[in-house]
């Protein structure tokens, strides 16, 4: 089967994006400690209890810009902070797959924090299911997806760590979807495409 279209899910898959938590963890909190006159600990267990009062079903939960914005922190040391936490991509590897693939990249992280922490121009095109308007990728991000690929379903490979997000769901949309994981993701590529990491 040819395929055109090479989806990638960020985290977990072709990047370890544990360095996403020192967002809400460390920046966010050194901030409020900052802000409130507070030691960092004493910082870190009422945002905790904050961040669960919203909960990983609301948008505002993936979007770093609501909490600095919600609770008065300056944006200007929040962004210095930020732009420190680097997510590493394998470069090398999405280069070899344009070569004979459009690249796009699939991911519940928006937008506001991978331009702090991601070479995005790597990528032909970025879709964000939270700045969609969806904590997670669902039926309708992947119909999203299709329709603004302007390409046949089976015409796309996504490849993802998550049985249901990145398997199940996008298969049923007709997308050819492998899971992965970010130690394996050379591996399978190669089994897939043909690519070598």
């Amino acid at each position: 089967m040819s395929f055109s279209v090479v989806s990638l899910d960020l985290c977990g898959t072709i990047a370890d994006c544990r360095g996403y938590d020192d967002l809400w963890y460390r920046v966010i909190p050194a901030l409020y400690a900052r802000s409130r006159g507070l030691n960092f600990d004493v910082s870190l267990k009422k945002l905790r209890e904050i961040y669960s009062s919203v909960g990983p079903s609301s948008l505002n939960w993936y979007k770093p810009l609501y909490w600095v914005r919600e609770l008065s922190l300056d944006m200007s040391e929040y962004k210095n902070m930020a732009s420190g936490i680097n997510v590493k991509v394998n470069e090398g590897l999405v280069k070899r797959l344009k070569e004979k693939y459009r690249v796009i990249l699939t991911t519940n992280v928006a937008k506001e924090v991978l331009e702090l922490t991601v070479n995005l121009k790597m990528f032909d095109t970025v879709y964000s299911c939270v700045d969609m308007g969806m904590p997670r990728k669902d039926e309708r991000f992947w119909k999203i997806l299709i329709a603004g690929e302007l390409e046949r379903p089976y015409r796309i490979f996504h490849l993802g760590d998550d049985y249901v997000y990145d398997y199940l769901i996008p298969s049923m949309a007709g997308i050819r979807a492998r899971v992965t994981s970010y130690n394996k993701v050379g591996y399978d590529l190669q089994r897939e495409l043909i690519i070598r990491p």
